[in-house]
């Protein structure tokens, strides 16, 4: 649907424009991260709103793009499983974030975030085969990856310390999430690179 989108886009705005098919791709590139990044914001923003939590909901949408955006992890085979995954994700996390504020399992959360902390740490960045990175990116994602985690870290202890459980809940999940995306990333990876012919 976003894909169709995004062309969608891309023909109307930039009809009548003299490009080659490479810049026309890299519109529709562009055209495809803007529109799914902002289709996801406002689901996020939705459940938020439904689930009462709505600025939770934007703490953990924030908090994860800008994670998940250099420490990479699972990405589907097909834009329909890509859509659906994320979906559920972002539904599911605001879920718990919603339950943790009636059932106050906060302790269980910082706990959970500080091990895929770790897991996001061993394994970041994960690359894709259609995708890979370069030693220079690998550096510099790592690099950004390692502070972001840091950064994290310490609000999310700083936050629970002084009980401002609002912040706690939303950036513990986005850690969780992202660790578990890097967990299956890096099985998947893992996977591809053993199906690979052996020179």
């Amino acid at each position: 649907m976003i894909g169709r989108l995004s062309d969608f886009l891309t023909c109307k705005i930039l009809a009548g424009e003299n490009l080659t098919n490479d810049e026309r791709e890299l519109y529709n590139y562009g055209f495809f991260m803007l529109t799914s990044h902002s289709l996801y914001f406002v689901l996020a923003c939705l459940f938020g709103i439904i689930f009462k939590c709505l600025l939770q909901a934007i703490i953990f949408y924030i908090t994860f793009q800008l994670i998940r955006r250099f420490a990479g992890g699972y990405h589907a085979d097909t834009e329909a499983k890509c859509e659906f995954l994320s979906t559920v994700s972002i539904v599911g996390s605001l879920g718990i974030i919603k339950l943790s504020k009636v059932y106050d399992f906060h302790l269980a959360l910082l706990c959970l975030a500080l091990l895929f902390a770790v897991v996001i740490a061993v394994f970041a960045p994960l690359d894709t085969a259609e995708k890979p990175l370069t030693k220079k990116e690998f550096c510099c994602f790592r690099k950004v990856t390692l502070l972001l985690l840091l950064l994290l870290l310490i609000i999310i202890t700083a936050a629970y310390y002084f009980k401002i459980y609002s912040l706690t809940a939303p950036c513990c999940i986005s850690l969780i999430l992202e660790g578990i995306l890097a967990v299956a990333g890096k099985i998947k990876r893992t996977y591809q690179k053993k199906q690979l012919p052996r020179k």
